[in-house]
């Protein structure tokens, strides 16, 4: 729908999650302000893709054959996205509903926002360092059209990258009160959940090296790691690293988790 002459598209990127994605797109349908939902299969091996299917003209589907990276979704979907607004978002939120996406919509619609992060809150609080890779973003489509190149690149990185190209645009933080992102241990099997937490980890790496935020003996060390992503490397990689940045990063979004989730003994 047209809403004050602004045009809006919903860009999903699905990987492996057929619990949760159908709700996320009805939230998105039952908008009255998104005029299409775009939702990009990245090859997934569960029944994401039939559940996908099952919407039929009501979105727009793109099916990859082979799992490419988050950036590399989303760069396809905003390709694809013919709104002025383009609104990421994760699918494996647990309560997310259309007055979340009209939360999320309202800054940039109606108070000159240029871009909006929007983070979880089951409890009504979020922790302000999980803004740093929230996937629940608003951009206008123009602002990002130049850099789906690099998005693409970044694999889980994606929102690393992101974040170098909104410090000076005016930024809006919405708390989607009540949302729970689901942790990879809940979604999928222990040994593809710790699969995809290493992957995240180097990604992320990779991304602050190509940003030139770490050092290049840090940059080929996480390079080395990607090479052959094995807990034991990826835990004595973690401790060997010199920027401390980079460490808190992998230790709190990567190594943080596997112990909450007693991953490593389960395998």
């Amino acid at each position: 729908m047209d809403i004050a002459g602004k045009t809006v598209s919903a860009v999903i990127p699905v990987f492996n999650e057929e619990k949760t994605v159908a709700r996320i797109i009805e939230a998105f349908l039952g908008s009255d302000l998104v005029s299409e939902v775009v939702v990009v299969n990245d090859g997934s091996k569960d029944r994401s893709l039939a559940v996908l299917e099952g919407f039929g003209t009501r979105i727009k589907l793109i099916n990859l054959k082979r799992n490419h990276g988050k950036g590399f979704a989303l760069a396809v979907g905003t390709k694809a996205a013919r709104g002025e607004i383009v609104v990421f978002l994760d699918s494996d939120l647990v309560n997310f509903s259309p007055d979340h996406v009209r939360s999320l919509l309202d800054p940039i619609l109606n108070q000159g926002v240029e871009v909006v992060l929007g983070v979880h809150a089951p409890k009504g609080r979020y922790p302000w360092n999980d803004l740093y890779l929230t996937g629940q973003r608003v951009y206008w489509r123009h602002l990002i059209l130049p850099h789906l190149k690099r998005m693409a690149k970044a694999r889980s990185g994606v929102e690393i990258y992101l974040n170098g190209l909104h410090r000076k645009k005016k930024i809006r933080i919405v708390p989607l009160v009540g949302v729970i992102a689901l942790a990879k241990e809940a979604k999928w099997s222990a040994s593809l959940a710790l699969k995809q937490y290493l992957v995240m980890g180097i990604d992320i790496g990779l991304e602050l090296g190509r940003k030139e935020v770490i050092s290049a003996e840090d940059y080929q060390k996480i390079k080395r790691l990607a090479a052959k992503p094995v807990l034991k490397d990826f835990e004595l990689g973690v401790r060997e690293l010199k920027s401390q940045r980079l460490k808190q990063i992998l230790k709190r979004y990567v190594l943080r988790y596997l112990e909450k989730s007693h991953l490593i003994n389960r395998l």
